[in-house]
């Protein structure tokens, strides 16, 4: 689908599952950039030791490796080597060559360690409006094509740009002859709380507990059909298409029960939408896009809205 990906790389084997996923991702005849950043802290502390020639020549030759390993024809890369922070250079190389996806790795701490995504991935996702794929977990070292990819979706009209990025995923894959299903996955939630019309306002400000009458649970109810409605509009017109690709409704916390759902279900790829918040706003995404990037171990498209741009 894309014809030019900007893969910051560190090297090692990590490194390679990154290139090797982007691959994926790619167009017929598309081009790579592969990106390696020689970060300020390590260029000082190795200082007394190694020249920054050095360091480049050793950065030169990991890049020079991967581009005989992953380079084809139909893949054709070549390389960029930078001094600064992460961050920094890939958004320098976002502005200067305009790349139709950025894809990094994540290096998938657990626990607590977890919500902190990685700092480099994190500052990236901030400050991009690019797409951002995030390789991580155990279906980035799966070998092949993308089989599964799923679509997790609010309904609301701010993913639709992460809508088409699917769609155009199944539509390219069915172009090489590959199986590729796909699925529209939507959570709802079902507790009272997030129901309007089941909070009272109070005297004195606030609001009451929720009280779970047979009215509320007609509306959830409701709401169940309304949902399922929506995501059958939503595939509609791509199962005209002849593409393969169903829907999928589950109930609770979003970022939970997607995680579940990919871990489960070995998918290959989840396509999110994001807000994308632009100002101070963007620096405190703090939305289900991010905690789900943090929840799931398989690798992330993440599409922001097209008022990321604005």
């Amino acid at each position: 689908m894309y014809q030019k990906l900007l893969i910051p790389i560190e090297g090692g084997e990590a490194s390679k599952a990154v290139v090797r996923f982007a691959k994926k991702l790619a167009g017929k005849g598309a081009s790579a950039r592969v990106l390696n950043v020689l970060v300020n802290e390590t260029t000082m502390f190795y200082a007394d030791l190694l020249s920054i020639d050095h360091l480049t020549e050793a950065a030169n030759s990991m890049l020079g490796t991967m581009i005989d390993e992953f380079g084809s024809n139909d893949f054709k890369m070549d390389r960029a080597i930078h001094q600064g922070t992460v961050e920094e250079c890939v958004l320098e190389e976002v502005k200067d060559w305009n790349p139709d996806v950025v894809v990094m790795g994540s290096h998938g701490r657990k626990g607590f360690q977890r919500l902190l995504l990685g700092s480099e991935v994190q500052r990236v996702l901030r400050h991009t409006t690019k797409p951002l794929c995030i390789v991580k977990g155990k279906a980035a070292q799966r070998e092949g094509e993308l089989q599964r990819v799923v679509l997790a979706t609010d309904l609301g009209e701010a993913t639709g740009a992460a809508r088409e990025a699917f769609a155009d995923l199944l539509r390219d894959g069915k172009e090489r002859g590959l199986n590729i299903h796909g699925e529209v996955l939507h959570v709802f939630e079902s507790d009272p709380w997030f129901l309007p019309t089941s909070v009272v306002a109070v005297p004195g400000g606030g609001y009451s507990m929720p009280v779970v009458t047979s009215e509320v649970e007609k509306r959830i109810e409701e709401r169940r059909h309304e949902i399922r409605d929506e995501l059958a509009a939503i595939v509609k017109p791509w199962v005209d298409e002849g593409l393969q690709v169903t829907t999928k409704m589950f109930e609770g916390q979003a970022w939970n029960r997607i995680a579940e759902y990919v871990e489960q279900e070995h998918v290959d790829l989840l396509v999110l939408g994001s807000h994308h918040y632009g100002g101070f706003d963007r620096l405190m995404l703090g939305s289900i896009a991010e905690k789900t990037l943090r929840a799931v171990e398989c690798p992330v498209l993440l599409i922001p809205s097209p008022e990321a741009a604005d």
